[in-house]
């Protein structure tokens, strides 16, 4: 116990350097001081120090040992072709990530990203209303929409800061909320999101209450659920690069058919075939670098935009990432409880129209990998633990209108049976003598 608390300290605070160094490049208050730069290189220094150290709290074994060296590689690899730093660092996140509470590291974040979005939204709602010359605008293509950026970068990252923080809200609170918590929620991002108007985060955010609300009620269809776990990642992989082959290759029907794709994706399909057409594919990533003015096919681009992670990967980051985490959310889904098998769904679809997930402190279910690698040690198994031990079937209660104790049926929560079965399958993953201690005794 003492070693999982130092562990999940250590890996906390490196969790927290890394994403206060996101939030301040993110930020158009505290990115522009003079001493930005040096605060940001001090919090890398010591994100990987407390990340070594996390890890450095167990001894791996061989297996663990050489699967981390492999993922680490990989990613030194990319990064000397591509030079996107974020692929190390999640990298790091995911290998040190073992032997730790998630739920206590989560809960810092949500906590950190709720403080910037107040302050920002704050210090917004002064400057405008003191200074409004000072606000710069965000418009949407096309109407012409007013967007609010609440001096987070853009409107799209304003909103995708509070639909993460919701999200990892729900993910560490979860036993305690009801329906009407699911709802409060939605009314509260869709109050903000009239002001950052951001279409594909409103609908993500939706989809993913909707699913925990079925979950709660006992009305998920948990197979279906589990099988776009296991097989989601892969075919958005898959069809995204296609579609745009597709365009650049296939005649005006499959224009046609494209165009109405591109338009409710707002554009992510049109700059990603763009992409795909000036640099092709990559096996381990190469450089992306624009300048200037092009006219193609039509249209007349002016900057190499991926908000779609799926195509980002294939053009700029390599399509061996696409391979390694279409393997690894198809291998990890059998290790994982309902309500994680609802965030990696909702981690894959906003994948289909941003880029940032492939930042682990932002989109943190890429944490869930880690059981691969460590078995029952890795990101958030505990849960699984939970999951056995948890409480028969019935449970004596007081009725206070007859004034008896009589048994009360309850109905276990969803993916409780599944859990059980599969802590067992992950406990064949540890050491001989650890799995003979058993759950209680780790």
């Amino acid at each position: 116990m003492e070693d999982t608390q130092m562990s999940t300290t250590l890996y906390m605070l490196g969790y927290i350097a890394w994403l206060l160094k996101d939030l301040i490049r993110s930020s158009s208050i505290f990115s522009v001081l003079s001493f930005a730069d040096t605060v940001e290189n001090l919090l890398t220094v010591l994100f990987f120090a407390l990340m070594l150290l996390a890890l450095a709290q167990k001894p791996l074994t061989e297996r663990e040992f050489l699967l981390s060296l492999a993922v680490i590689g990989l990613a030194l690899v990319s990064y000397t072709r591509n030079h996107y730093f974020y692929v190390i660092s999640s990298a790091v996140c995911v290998i040190s990530c073992r032997n730790i509470d998630l739920k206590r590291v989560i809960k810092a974040s949500y906590r950190l990203k709720a403080a910037w979005i107040a302050f920002h939204l704050t210090a917004y709602i002064i400057v405008y209303i003191a200074r409004p010359s000072l606000i710069r605008f965000d418009y949407r293509d096309g109407t012409g929409a007013m967007r609010h950026y609440f001096f987070l970068s853009q409107a799209n990252t304003a909103a995708m800061l509070l639909a993460w923080t919701i999200i990892e809200f729900v993910y560490v609170n979860w036993d305690r909320l009801r329906i009407r918590d699911f709802l409060g929620l939605w009314v509260l991002f869709f109050i903000y999101n009239c002001f950052t108007d951001s279409r594909t985060s409103v609908v993500t955010l939706t989809v993913f209450l909707l699913l925990c609300a079925l979950c709660k009620t006992g009305r998920i269809h948990e197979r279906a659920l589990r099988g776009f776990t296991r097989w989601g990642y892969a075919a958005c992989s898959v069809l995204f690069p296609a579609l745009a082959y597709g365009y650049l290759f296939l005649g005006q029907s499959f224009h046609a058919f494209f165009t109405v794709l591109d338009t409710l994706l707002t554009g992510r399909l049109l700059y990603g075939s763009f992409g795909l057409d000036q640099y092709g594919l990559t096996v381990l990533g190469q450089p992306i670098t624009w300048a200037g003015i092009v006219y193609w096919k039509g249209y007349w681009i002016d900057q190499v935009v991926f908000d779609n992670a799926y195509l980002y990967f294939a053009v700029a980051l390599g399509i061996i990432w696409l391979i390694v985490l279409s393997f690894s959310f198809f291998r990890v889904e059998k290790y994982l409880t309902v309500t994680e098998c609802i965030l990696v769904t909702i981690y894959i679809l906003f994948a289909i129209t941003e880029n940032y997930t492939v930042d682990v402190v932002y989109c943190f279910p890429m944490l869930f990998v880690s059981r691969l690698i460590f078995g029952m040690d890795g990101a958030g198994a505990e849960a699984l633990y939970a999951a056995e031990e948890a409480p028969s079937e019935t449970e004596p209660t007081l009725l206070p209108e007859a004034g008896v104790v009589r048994e009360k049926e309850r109905k276990p929560e969803p993916g409780i049976v599944r859990a059980r079965s599969i802590s067992n399958e992950l406990a064949d993953l540890l050491p001989k003598q650890e799995k003979a201690a058993g759950p209680g005794k780790r």
